[in-house]
C-alpha cells in the first residue's frame, strides 16, 4: 500500500521547511532585540529623561541636544584649555621673575653679609685699637703720676730754697742795718773820714743799703774800727752775695729742671688732650699755675735788681772819669785840711783793697750777671717753646676735636644707616611674606587648575562614556529597528503563511473528502492520509501557536522598545543635567578664571612695588657706599693722627728717657708739688672715670650693634633657609609635574591599548559574526543533507514495505512503515536514558517546542546534537504515530549503519545520529571519527 503525500502536501511541507529555517533565525533576532531593547530601555532611563527608545522623535531631539551642549562643551573646553596653557606661561613667567628675584634678593643679602662682616671687622679693629689706646692711657696715667710726683718733689724743694733765701735775707737786712749803723757812729765820731763815708754811702746805694742811712751821717767820723767792721761787712755782703749768686744758680736749674718736666707734663696733657679736651684745660690751668710767679722767683728778681744796682755802681766805680786815683786824691787832698794821720792811710789802704775787693766781685758780678742773662734768655727761649709747644698742642686740640666731630658725624651717618638698615629688613621681610603670598595664591591656583583640570577631565569622560552610550544607543536603537522591521515583515510572512496554511487547510478539506471516496477502497490509504491529516492540523495548530507567541513577543518588543524610549528620556535627563553640571563648572571655571586674572594683577602690582624697593635699596646701597668712602677718608685721617700720635709717643719716651736721667735730681725737689698735683690728680681721674663711662657705654652700644649684626645674620641663614625651602617645593612641584605628565601619557597610551584592544575585540566580533554565518551556512547544509538521506531512507522503506506484503499478524505487531521506523519517537520512548527533551507524548519537533527554546548543545564537529535531533523529528513528523509496545528502532539504526559503512563521504553528517541513536559518550563519539 503506497505512503507517498500528494504534490501540494509535499510542496506545503517543503515551503514549511523553509519558514523552519529562518524561525530560528527569527528567534534567535528576536531575542537579540528583546536583551538589547531592554538594555536600551536601561541605559535610557538611567542616564537620560526618556522613559523608552519607542519616541524616536524625542530621543533625536535629546540626541541633538546632546550633540549641541557637546560641541559647546568642547568649545568652552578648548578656550579653557588655551586659558589654561596662557596662565601657565604666564605662571611659568612669574616663576621664573619669582626666582630672579630671589637670586638677586640672594646676591644683595650676601653683599650685605659682606659689608656686615667688613663693618663687624673695622669694630673689632676699634675695640682692638680702643684697648690699645687705654693700655697706652694707663702707662701715660702712670707716668703722670711719677712726673705728679717729681713736680711735688720740686716744689718742696723750691719751698724750702724760698725758706733759706728768706731767712738769708733776713740776715743780710739785718746785717745791712747793723752796718748802717756802725757807719752812722763811725761818722759821728770821725768827721774827717766823711769823703770815704760819701763813697761808702754811695756803694751802700748802688747795693741798696741806704734806707736805713739818716741825713745827718755826715756828721759822723769813721773810726778804724768801723772802717775794719766795714771791711768785714763787705766781706759778709760779698759772701752774701756769691752764696746768692749760687742760691741763683740753684734756682735756675731748678727752674730748668721744673721747665723740663713742665715740658714733659705738656707733652703728656696733650695726649691726654687727644682723649679729653677737659682734661686739656684742667692741666693748661695746672700749667699756668704752675708758670705764675712764685717767692722764689720774686727773690731771684729781687736779687737781680740788687746785682743790677751794684753792677751800675761797679760801673761807675770803672768809669775812666772816675778812676781809683781820683778817688783817693780828695781823699789825699783834704787830708792836710783835716790832718789825716797815719790811721788814715791805713784806712785809706784798706779802702783801696775794699776797692780792689769790690772790683772783683764787680768782675764776679758782671760774669754772674752774664751768665743770669745768659739763664733768663734761655728761659725766655724756654717759655717762647712753651707757647710754640702750647700752640701746637692747641692746634692738635682743635684736630682732635674736628675728627671728633667728624667721628660723631660718622657715627650720626652709622645711625642713619642702621635705620635705613632697618628699614631694608622690614622691606625686605614685606617682599617675603609678599612672595610667600604669591606662592601661596599660586600653589592655591595650580591647586585650583588641577582640580578645574582633573574635574573637565571627569567631565570629558562623562561626556566621552555618554557619547559612547548615545552611539551605543543608537546602534541599538537602528538593530532594534531593523529587527522590529524585520520582525514585522515576518509577522506578514507569517500572517501571509497562515492564509496559505488555510487554503492548504481548504485544499486538504477538499482532498480528504477526496480521500474519504479512495478511503473507502483502501483503508491503509485512509490510515494514512488520516495520520497525515492530523499532522498536518498539528503542524497548523503549532504554526497558529508560534504565530500567537510571535505576536506576544512583537508585544513585548514594543513594550521594550518603549522602556527604551523611557530610558532614552532618562537619559536624556540626566545628560542635561551633567550639561548643568558641565556650564556649572565652566561657570566656576570662568570664576577661578577671573580670581587668577586678579592674581596676576595683584603679581603686577606686586612686581611694581618690588621694583619701587629695588629702586630705593640701589640708592640705599650707593649712599652707604658714599659713607663707606667717607668713612675711609676718615679711617685714613685716624691712621695719620696715630701716626702723629705715635710720633709723639715716641717723643714722649725720649723725653721720658731724659725725665729718667734727671729723675733722681728731680726726686727731692718734686715732694712741694704734691699738694697741687693731688688736686689736679683727682680732676684727671675724674675725667678718667667719666671717659670710663663713655667707654661703657660705646662697648654698651657695640654689644647691641653686636647682636643686631647677630639677629641680621640669623635673619639671613632663615632667609635663605626659606629661600632652600621654596626651591625644594618648587623642585617638587616641577617633579610631581614631570610625574603627572608622565602619568597622562600612560594614560594616553592606556587608552591607546585600549582602543586598540576595543578594535580587537570588535575584529573578533566581527569575525565571530562571519564563523556563526559560516556554520548557518553549515547547519543549512547539514539539513539539506540530512533530508535528503530521510528522504532515500524513506525511498527505501516504501520500497522495503511493498516488497513484504504478506505478513502474518505477529510480524505486523514488530513491523512498521518507514516513517514509524524513521520516527525518533520510538527511540526516545524504549530508550533507557531519558533525554532532557523527552515528555509523556515523546519528543516535539521545533515547531512544537515552546519558546524560548534552551540552547543547543555543540557537538564535536560544530553543530548542534539538539539540530540534529531536531532535524530527526522533522523528517519523522509525517510518519504516523507508534504505540507505546513498539520496539528498537532496529531498522532505522540498521539503515543509517549500512548508510554510514557504505557512503564515506558523509560519515561525519552520520555521527551525530549514530551517537544520538546509540547513546554514544565523547569517547565513543571521537572513536567513531577517527574511522
Amino acid at each position: 500500500m503506497s505512503t507517498e503525500l500528494p504534490d501540494d502536501v509535499k510542496e506545503k511541507l517543503a515551503k514549511l521547511d523553509h519558514y523552519e529555517k529562518r524561525f530560528a533565525d527569527l528567534v534567535k533576532s528576536f531575542k537579540k532585540l528583546t536583551s538589547q531593547k531592554k538594555a536600551a530601555d536601561a541605559i535610557l532611563r538611567e542616564t537620560t529623561p526618556l522613559r523608552s527608545i519607542a519616541d524616536a522623535e524625542a530621543l533625536e531631539a535629546h540626541l541633538k541636544n546632546l550633540n549641541l551642549k557637546n560641541e559647546m562643551s568642547v568649545e568652552e573646553i578648548k578656550r579653557l584649555t588655551n586659558e589654561k596653557l596662557e596662565a601657565d606661561k604666564k605662571l611659568q613667567a612669574l616663576q621664573r621673575s619669582q626666582t630672579d628675584d630671589a637670586a638677586q634678593a640672594q646676591q644683595s643679602a650676601d653683599q650685605d653679609r659682606e659689608h656686615t662682616q667688613q663693618t663687624i671687622q673695622e669694630l673689632q679693629q676699634r675695640v682692638i685699637d680702643l684697648t690699645e689706646t687705654q693700655n697706652t692711657k694707663a702707662k701715660l696715667e702712670e707716668q703722670l703720676t711719677e712726673s705728679v710726683a717729681q713736680i711735688t718733689h720740686l716744689q718742696h724743694v723750691l719751698d724750702n730754697k724760698t725758706d733759706e733765701a728768706r731767712t738769708l735775707d733776713e740776715q743780710h737786712q739785718q746785717r745791712v742795718q747793723a752796718l748802717k749803723a756802725e757807719l752812722k757812729s763811725t761818722q759821728e765820731q770821725q768827721p774827717d773820714l766823711l769823703p770815704v763815708y760819701e763813697v761808702v754811702s754811695q756803694l751802700m746805694t748802688d747795693l741798696g743799703l741806704d734806707q736805713l742811712v739818716s741825713s745827718d751821717a755826715t756828721a759822723a767820723h769813721p773810726t778804724p774800727q768801723n772802717l775794719e767792721s766795714l771791711t768785714q761787712h763787705l766781706k759778709a755782703a760779698r759772701r752774701r752775695v756769691v752764696t746768692l749768686e749760687q742760691g741763683k744758680d740753684q734756682a735756675h736749674s731748678a727752674l730748668e729742671t721744673v721747665t723740663a718736666a713742665h715740658a714733659n707734663l705738656e707733652v703728656t696733657l696733650s695726649d691726654l688732650r687727644v682723649k679729653n679736651q677737659r682734661l686739656t684745660n684742667q692741666l693748661a690751668a695746672l700749667s699756668q699755675a704752675d708758670l705764675s710767679p712764685s717767692p722764689l722767683a720774686e727773690v731771684i728778681t729781687q736779687v737781680s735788681h740788687e746785682l743790677a744796682a751794684v753792677s751800675l755802681q761797679l760801673r761807675h766805680c770803672h768809669d775812666p772819669s772816675v778812676s781809683h786815683t781820683n778817688l783817693a786824691s780828695p781823699i789825699t787832698a783834704t787830708a792836710p785840711a783835716v790832718g789825716i794821720t797815719s790811721d788814715h792811710q791805713v784806712c785809706e789802704a784798706r779802702l783801696a783793697s775794699t776797692v780792689q775787693e769790690l772790683e772783683l766781685v764787680r768782675a764776679e758780678h758782671q760774669q754772674l750777671l752774664a751768665d743770669s742773662q745768659q739763664r733768663t734768655s734761655r728761659i725766655a727761649s724756654l717759655e717762647h717753646e712753651t707757647q710754640i709747644k702750647d700752640g701746637r698742642v692747641a692746634t692738635l686740640t682743635q684736630q682732635v676735636t674736628n675728627q671728633q666731630n667728624q667721628v660723631a658725624e660718622w657715627e650720626a651717618n652709622a645711625s642713619q644707616l642702621e635705620e635705613d638698615l632697618k628699614q631694608l629688613r622690614v622691606q625686605h621681610s614685606q617682599l617675603m611674606s609678599d612672595h610667600q603670598a604669591c606662592t601661596t595664591a599660586s600653589e592655591t591656583t595650580r591647586g585650583t587648575m588641577s582640580q578645574l583640570e582633573s574635574d573637565l577631565q571627569s567631565h570629558r569622560d562623562q561626556v566621552e562614556a555618554h557619547r559612547s552610550t548615545i552611539a551605543q544607543l543608537e546602534q541599538d536603537l537602528q538593530v532594534a529597528r531593523s529587527e522590529r522591521d524585520t520582525a514585522a515583515s515576518d509577522l506578514t510572512a507569517l500572517k501571509q503563511k497562515h492564509s496559505e496554511l488555510e487554503s492548504q487547510f481548504v485544499q486538504q478539506k477538499q482532498a480528504l473528502n477526496a480521500a474519504r471516496e479512495h478511503l473507502e477502497t483502501s483503508d491503509d490509504k485512509v490510515l494514512n492520509l488520516t495520520d497525515q491529516l492530523s499532522s498536518t492540523k498539528r503542524q497548523i495548530k503549532q504554526q497558529a501557536s508560534d504565530l500567537t507567541k510571535a505576536q506576544d513577543s512583537l508585544m513585548q518588543a514594543n513594550k521594550r522598545l518603549q522602556e527604551l524610549e523611557v530610558t532614552h528620556e532618562q537619559l536624556k535627563t540626566s545628560t542635561q543635567q551633567q550639561l548643568d553640571e558641565a556650564e556649572h563648572t565652566i561657570r566656576s571655571l570662568t570664576e577661578s578664571q577671573r580670581t587668577v586674572d586678579d592674581q596676576q594683577q595683584e603679581l603686577a602690582q606686586t612686581k611694581e612695588q618690588l621694583a619701587n624697593l629695588q629702586s630705593d635699596l640701589d640708592t640705599s646701597r650707593q649712599l652707604f657706599e658714599d659713607k663707606s668712602q667717607q668713612f675711609d677718608r676718615i679711617q685714613s685721617r685716624l691712621h695719620e693722627k696715630e701716626t702723629e700720635y705715635k710720633q709723639l709717643v715716641a717723643a714722649q719716651e725720649k723725653q721720658a728717657a731724659d725725665a729718667d736721667r734727671i729723675q733722681q735730681v728731680l726726686r727731692d725737689e718734686l715732694a712741694s708739688h704734691r699738694r697741687s698735683a693731688r688736686q689736679s690728680l683727682e680732676q684727671v681721674r675724674q675725667s678718667l672715670a667719666a671717659k670710663e663711662e663713655e667707654l661703657t657705654k660705646l662697648r654698651q652700644d657695640i654689644q647691641p650693634r653686636l647682636d643686631t649684626m647677630t639677629q641680621v645674620e640669623s635673619d639671613r641663614d632663615a632667609l635663605e633657609r626659606q629661600l632652600s625651602t621654596l626651591r625644594t617645593t618648587i623642585q617638587t612641584l616641577e617633579q610631581d609635574a614631570v610625574q603627572h605628565k608622565l602619568e597622562l601619557e600612560e594614560l594616553r597610551n592606556q587608552t591607546a591599548q585600549w582602543t586598540a584592544t576595543r578594535h580587537q575585540h570588535e575584529q573578533a566580533m566581527e569575525d565571530l559574526t562571519l564563523r556563526e554565518a559560516h556554520w548557518r551556512k553549515v547547519n543549512r547544509d547539514l539539513k539539506k543533507e540530512v533530508k535528503r538521506l530521510q528522504r532515500e531512507l524513506r525511498s527505501e522503506g516504501d520500497a522495503s514495505h511493498t516488497s513484504t506484503p504478506a505478513l502474518d499478524n505477529g510480524d505486523r505487531e514488530h513491523t512498521y512503515p518507514l516513517g514509524q521506523v524513521m520516527s525518533p519517537r520510538s527511540v526516545h520512548t524504549h530508550s533507557p536514558r531519558p533525554t532532557a527533551l523527552g515528555s509523556d507524548s515523546g519528543v516535539r519537533s521545533p515547531r512544537q517546542s515552546p519558546i524560548p527554546s534552551p540552547a543547543p548543545e555543540m557537538g564535536a564537529n560544530g553543530w548542534s546534537m539538539a539540530t540534529a535531533r531536531s532535524r530527526q523529528d522533522s523528517s519523522a513528523s509525517t510518519a504516523p504515530p507508534m504505540s507505546a509496545s513498539d520496539s528498537t528502532n532496529i531498522t532505522y539504526l540498521r539503515h543509517v549503519m549500512l548508510k554510514f559503512l557504505e557512503a564515506k563521504d558523509h560519515r561525519a553528517q552520520l555521527i551525530p545520529v549514530l551517537a544520538m541513536l546509540l547513546q554514544c559518550t565523547p569517547d565513543e563519539v571521537q572513536r567513531l571519527r577517527s574511522l
